[in-house]
């Protein structure tokens, strides 16, 4: 018969002693990353777009899947397209039975195609880069579930316990300053 891993923390105490440990440890580690990151002023690619141009999620994913659908339409395999694409630039140049470099063919038919491409590419980014954002606000709210479950486990050992680490500013919060 196998058996599991025994446990850990025998009780949720302990439990929530070792998460707010590895919440601290965790924070400790990636503290100025984090504050770097929430004092960063918003960039964006583009003039035409505005801080205030605010989507939900569900938008984003549908920009993505859109710009994902349009490449497939235009350029079902990558590699098919590309030798469609050399196939083009070489029916391009121009035939010349005298010489074997006989000048160059039509490259605008690869700048259009990179073009139409990077176009899509750039919608698509619109989209995700706007996920990340979602991501940061999400971050951020599990920087404060740690700082509050900091609070709370001491909060659970006694309130004495609570006001003494407090008073020796060693809970995390404090330590951000």
């Amino acid at each position: 018969m196998e058996m599991g891993h025994p446990r850990v923390h025998k009780t949720a105490k302990a439990k929530m002693l070792a998460a707010r440990e590895s919440h601290r440890r965790y924070y400790q580690i990636h503290k100025e990353h984090m504050n770097a990151k929430h004092h960063m002023p918003c960039q964006t690619d583009t003039p035409s777009e505005s801080k205030l141009d605010i989507m939900t999620l569900e938008e984003c994913l549908f920009i993505i899947k859109h710009t994902k659908d349009r490449l497939v339409a235009h350029a079902k395999s990558p590699q098919a397209f590309a030798e469609e694409l050399l196939n083009q630039y070489i029916d391009s140049v121009p035939a010349n039975d005298e010489e074997e470099d006989s000048g160059s063919g039509d490259i605008g038919i690869i700048e259009g195609e990179i073009e139409m491409v990077a176009s899509i590419h750039i919608e698509a980014h619109r989209g995700q880069d706007t996920i990340y954002q979602i991501n940061e606000v999400c971050q951020l709210m599990k920087l404060v579930i740690s700082l509050l479950e900091d609070i709370l486990c001491l909060a659970i050992l006694s309130a004495s316990a609570l006001a003494e680490v407090h008073f020796l500013r060693e809970l995390m919060f404090q330590s951000n300053k």
